[in-house]
């Protein structure tokens, strides 16, 4: 298997969801590839890795372009520093900009991504920031609560009820009264 040469060894991408997606339950299972289909998407971009020949050999002569990215990306690449993608880069970026996927969308995507930390974290992967081998358990164990929790936020967020909200604001002239006061208090300072 070709590999990039800023990874030399250790689990692929595409080997740790290929892993991840065979203790998904029956009834999921096409949901979980959805979603770490869009994953993969998201992490396939060929600016990711200035280092391997993945950018330089790319060639889009296909009709599904991301089969195309997924397959090569996810296999030449190691899941050292991955929490970042799924975080960052899936969860709070392409899902919300990308995708403009609904709130429930958005938290059944949070909750696949949950799991898949945990069965990380169960199976002594390191898809935390810098090399494993550096880290002792004490900062591993500290780093991935860290990552559990950054996630775990996510998932009780509720952007459609917090713009509902504001239009109840808006509609009750709340906005409107606070900019009155406001001029008034700055006429009165002058």
């Amino acid at each position: 298997m070709k590999r990039c040469p800023s990874y030399k060894e250790g689990t692929t991408i595409s080997q740790l969801l290929n892993e991840f997606i065979k203790t998904s339950p029956k009834k999921s299972y096409n949901k979980y590839v959805q979603t770490l289909d869009l994953f993969l998407i998201s992490i396939s971009r060929c600016w990711e890795c200035p280092d391997c020949e993945y950018t330089e050999n790319y060639e889009d002569d296909s009709s599904d372009e991301s089969s195309v990215l997924i397959d090569e990306y996810s296999s030449m690449h190691g899941i050292e520093g991955l929490f970042s993608e799924i975080s960052n880069g899936f969860l709070k970026y392409f899902l919300i900009r990308k995708c403009m996927t609904s709130d429930y969308e958005r938290k059944e995507a949070t909750k696949l991504m949950m799991a898949l930390v945990k069965f990380c974290k169960k199976k002594d992967y390191w898809i935390g920031y810098g090399d494993a081998k550096s880290k002792s358990k004490k900062e591993k164990d500290e780093e991935i609560k860290e990552q559990i929790a950054d996630i775990s936020v996510l998932i009780k967020f509720n952007g459609e009820k917090i713009g509902e909200m504001l239009q109840e604001l808006t509609d009750n002239g709340y906005w409107k009264s606070l900019e009155k006061n406001t001029i008034s208090n700055q006429n009165k300072l002058n």
